[in-house]
């Protein structure tokens, strides 16, 4: 995949060495902070506050974690709201993305139902898409990236490098649609790597975030084309 080469390696987004090099005590307690927000983020999923106001809170924590390390050691490369290569060579790879995404989803959900009776998911209707569009693409991307990303990655960027705190963060991302979601597709597991992947090469807040969103909308707008077929 050609368009790969647009993104720079995760490295470039040297969180570890920034962490390392100033952050003083925060580099000893941002591990912990991060495993306190996800383990508070899973304890307000089994509580049944997965599309709450309540759980957006948590971002907030991973946002003033990120500003306490900055301001330890300003000159290095913090993540930021804009990607460090600007918008448009994300703007090309996103498109990309999609297209890709929508080319596999696609034709999986054409024969689901000739490979697995049931299998397929049921399109929504009007009403039930209109309901589940806020909190699916706006507030649970916004919880999840915020948990799984600013405050996970950021606290464990002072300990690891980035491709251990991928690992670690899409992994912990997966097990929990799968143990509190029940959903057990391995595109969770890949999702959460991709998405931890794109905090670290892009250098942007926001940018997994936009992804997330992108992908749990079309999750509730492909079944729909095939569905009433």
């Amino acid at each position: 995949m050609m368009w790969l080469a647009l993104i720079p390696h995760p490295d470039r987004l040297d969180l570890r060495m920034a962490a390392r090099r100033g952050a003083g005590h925060w580099r000893w307690m941002a591990p912990f902070l991060a495993i306190g927000g996800v383990a508070a983020d899973i304890f307000l999923v089994k509580q049944g506050f997965s599309h709450s106001w309540v759980r957006v809170i948590l971002p907030v924590l991973g946002l003033a974690l990120l500003e306490m390390m900055r301001q330890a050691r300003p000159q290095h490369p913090w993540p930021r709201w804009r990607p460090r290569d600007g918008w448009l060579p994300w703007w090309r790879v996103s498109m990309w993305t999609l297209f890709t995404c929508s080319s596999f989803l696609i034709p999986v959900f054409m024969f689901a139902d000739r490979i697995q009776p049931g299998w397929a998911p049921q399109a929504l209707t009007g009403s039930e898409f209109l309901a589940a569009l806020f909190p699916v693409c706006v507030m649970a991307p916004l919880a999840e990236e915020g948990v799984y990303r600013w405050l996970f990655c950021t606290g464990f960027a002072a300990r690891l490098g980035p491709k251990l705190v991928i690992f670690f963060s899409g992994t912990i991302f997966a097990a929990l649609h799968f143990v509190y979601y029940e959903n057990a597709a391995i595109t969770n597991l890949l999702a959460g790597y991709l998405l931890a992947w794109v905090y670290f090469a892009s250098g942007s807040l926001l940018m997994p975030v936009l992804w997330h969103s992108l992908g749990n909308l079309l999750l509730l707008l492909v079944p729909g084309l095939f569905t009433a077929s």
